[in-house]
């Protein structure tokens, strides 16, 4: 992904290749700013949407249905603000017609971008990716958390062990965050529901000569029960898995993946589109550009059953093989 501005506004771009014929959609969703979304095609021709997907949602096309892609080629999508210098966490969903691709018997490359926004998502939930909308979740609960166990009062929070007086970390952790039926964070959110976040045989080595980080647990699990932001669902379902990651820091002290594993199981789990998505995920990140992924899930368009890479660009674009 790479942000850029445009006069004052601000924009992050997407790339996926399309054929002339194919369907598709584009949904931008936000809590935190008015969503605008642009299709940008090949010839660069573009379409644009503000509320199309209701309220501060943007779409594409409005409200319902699909776009005919009309060329065969690379297309960007936009995903931008309808007000100037208006940023924060987002989620943006490119899907396919479910019905069958044109003919020629290639794979569909939406369907692809759909999968590569999916695994996106779950690299950025166990790698700690802030580009990730999953992580943008986690976050938003996480700094109520902190807040709320230095004096606050939302959400009621429950860890074990304690972490006062602790001098390393716990190999067993549990973070136990209810909202109840609705209270207002030290952010001003009115939140509601409950969250739980757990590790078994957590272990952390740290690697002073490679400057890096390992972190490593035979087990985990975040679970969200209606958790709501302001009175719309912001997380639900449950993520639970193992992991082996290696963390570093690029030459701009950015934290980045070097390298790991992870297998995960979904249930019911809720994108930040809305779209809930269950089934089986294992990564093998063999470099912080690339990841190999072997894919069993159940999506809003059908059962996807894929192996395949992801490369990350040097623009921060993805490209799935």
């Amino acid at each position: 992904m790479d942000t850029e501005s445009s006069g004052q506004y601000y924009g992050d771009y997407f790339q996926f290749s399309g054929t002339a014929g194919q369907q598709i959609y584009i949904s931008q969703t936000s809590t935190e700013f008015d969503a605008f979304v642009f299709l940008i095609y090949p010839d660069r021709s573009y379409v644009g949407n503000n509320n199309g997907g209701g309220g501060n949602n943007a779409r594409l096309p409005a409200e319902s249905g699909y776009i005919t892609l009309p060329q065969t080629g690379t297309y960007f999508v936009e995903a931008s603000s309808a007000l100037p210098l208006q940023t924060g966490a987002y989620s943006l969903s490119l899907l396919a017609n479910s019905a069958p691709p044109p003919s020629g018997g290639t794979e569909d490359p939406v369907l692809r971008q759909e999968v590569t926004d999916i695994v996106n998502n779950i690299l950025g939930m166990v790698g700690g990716d802030s580009g990730s909308a999953v992580t943008q979740q986690l976050t938003l609960i996480l700094e109520q958390v902190f807040a709320s166990t230095s004096g606050g009062t939302c959400p009621a929070v429950v860890v074990t062990p304690p972490l006062d007086d602790l001098d390393q970390v716990p190999a067993n952790l549990n973070i136990a965050i209810n909202y109840a039926t609705g209270c207002v964070a030290a952010d001003g959110k009115t939140m509601s529901g409950s969250a739980s976040i757990s590790f078994s045989n957590l272990q952390v080595v740290n690697d002073e000569v490679a400057e890096t980080d390992t972190i490593s647990a035979s087990s985990f699990s975040v679970v969200f029960n209606n958790v709501t932001v302001n009175g719309e669902t912001f997380a639900n379902g449950s993520a639970s898995g193992s992991f082996t990651l290696q963390l570093g820091t690029d030459a701009s002290d950015k934290l980045v993946l070097n390298s790991g594993q992870a297998t995960l199981q979904l249930t019911n789990f809720m994108l930040p589109n809305g779209d809930v998505i269950s089934g089986t995920v294992t990564l093998n990140v063999t470099s912080p550009s690339n990841t190999l992924v072997s894919i069993n899930l159940t999506t809003p368009n059908g059962n996807t059953v894929l192996s395949l890479s992801v490369v990350k660009q040097a623009n921060g674009s993805f490209v799935v093989n």
